[in-house]
Order: C-alpha cells, then sequence, then structure tokens
C-alpha cells in the first residue's frame, strides 16, 4: 500500500475509529486511517510521503521507519544531468527543456525523478 501526499488530506489522523470488515460501507478517512494502523491488510508493507511537518503524533506511533529525502537545488539539477549526460549535446537540451518546463523543472528537485526524467529525454533527442 502506497499513499504520496498524505499530508493533503483535509483530516485528522484519529486511531479512534476501527474498522476491519471488507463487506461494512465507510468512509475514505476510515479506510485510510485503519490502513496505517494495520486493521486493513495487516500483512501489506505500507509506505506514506509526506512532509515530516504534517504528520501528527498519534500517526508517529504507527510508523516504523522514518526516511528524509533531500531534494537538488537549482544547480545541483543541472550538476547531476551533466554529470551522468557528459556529452553537451544531450546534456545542455534535457536542460534547455527542464528549464522551459515547470512541473518537469519542479520534479527533478527529487533525485530519483531527474534521473528518469534525464533518461526519458535522452531518449528522445535526436
Amino acid at each position: 500500500f502506497r499513499s504520496h501526499g498524505f499530508d493533503e488530506f483535509k483530516f485528522q489522523f484519529t486511531d479512534e475509529e476501527k474498522h476491519c470488515s471488507p463487506n461494512e460501507p465507510t468512509t475514505i478517512h476510515r479506510i485510510l486511517c485503519n490502513l496505517v494502523q494495520g486493521n486493513l491488510l495487516k500483512d501489506a508493507v505500507k509506505v506514506v510521503a509526506s512532509r515530516p511537518a504534517a504528520i501528527s503524533a498519534v500517526f508517529r506511533k504507527y510508523i516504523q521507519k522514518e526516511v528524509c529525502v533531500k531534494g537538488f537545488s537549482q544547480g545541483g539539477i543541472e550538476q547531476f544531468i551533466r554529470k551522468n549526460h557528459s556529452d553537451l549535446s544531450i546534456s545542455q537540451p534535457i536542460i534547455n527543456l527542464l528549464n522551459a518546463n515547470s512541473s518537469l523543472h519542479s520534479l527533478c528537485h527529487v533525485p530519483v525523478f531527474c534521473w528518469i526524467v534525464s533518461k526519458c529525454y535522452k531518449e528522445l533527442i535526436p
């Protein structure tokens, strides 16, 4: 089970409402809370992505491992692309494309997305 942007949900995480039945209707809020608690899909691995400041004390007691991902600066993005594509005929067009596309550029602050985007763009460059 994977949830990205858990902090974007507009509800308070609580462990007061238990829900274990797959046959009883319930709210998304209760399903998510019970998934994280392990009341649903007990043996599933759960990965939740969120800003650290958005995690409540109640939620923290269900966290087994916390990983902080630090991203690239603008210079770091360009350095990464130049390091992975030493040929300027490949690296410079990728950098130009990223600078022209703000959505992709913002994704590239996360190292794994930067790698994926640069590899995909490399295939598109003639």
